[in-house]
């Protein structure tokens, strides 16, 4: 059983939390990716729908950096080709960052949990998120940024710039809400990878999934 919130669905149930996702377009084929693509305006990100994969990328179905509708199109018929897929997401190049992880997850015994750390390979390699129980207040967010071990690279490590920590809380901020009112049918909301700016973030990706036996309807 698919325990995956569809694309669309999982869009309409956040539309209301001005979350801060890039520009996103899903399309049904080649040729109406190829349209969103120059709707957004180029270049862009193209990303084939599949409920059943968390990393899309290691399995080719992230193609990035595409500068024209051929473009599109031909990534879009290369990952049709790879799992039979058909429905796609057209981006906006994300700019530069730093990756970060963020999301909700129902703990059996607190309720709906915050979750943040740093993304990318830096996941694994530092074991360094964090958790919020909501409601809680901007001081704490910021005191969970305090004791992670990877909160150099946020304040400018090595000469980098510093990155936009304030526009980082106020999205947590808005999670911790969000955890709040959560139909009680979610599981889990995972955003990754967020990319936090010098100037604001980006919410580039998102996958929502259902208790096990859990209806969208309930």
């Amino acid at each position: 059983m698919n325990n995956i919130l569809d694309w669309k669905s999982s869009e309409r149930l956040l539309s209301s939390w001005s979350l801060p996702f890039i520009s996103t377009i899903s399309a049904s084929g080649p040729d109406e990716a190829a349209k969103a693509a120059q709707a957004i305006g180029f270049p862009v990100a193209v990303k084939a729908i599949s409920p059943l994969m968390t990393h899309k990328s290691d399995h080719g179905l992230v193609h990035l950096n595409l500068a024209g509708a051929d473009a599109v199109r031909k990534a879009c018929l290369k990952m049709a080709d790879i799992k039979g897929l058909e429905t796609f997401l057209v981006q906006s190049m994300a700019d530069r960052g730093l990756e970060m992880i963020a999301g909700i997850i129902r703990d059996p015994l607190f309720g709906p949990v915050v979750l943040f750390g740093p993304g990318g390979i830096l996941v694994d390699l530092l074991d360094d998120s964090r958790m919020l129980r909501p409601p809680f207040r901007e001081l704490d967010v910021h005191r969970g940024l305090r004791e992670m071990k990877s909160l150099p690279l946020l304040n400018g490590y090595r000469g980098g710039k510093p990155l936009d920590i304030e526009a980082l809380v106020g999205t947590l901020m808005k999670l911790g809400e969000l955890a709040l009112s959560l139909p009680k049918h979610i599981s889990s909301v995972d955003f990754n990878p967020v990319i936090v700016h010098d100037r604001g973030l980006s919410m580039v990706d998102l996958r929502i999934s259902l208790i096990e036996g859990g209806s969208e309807n309930e």
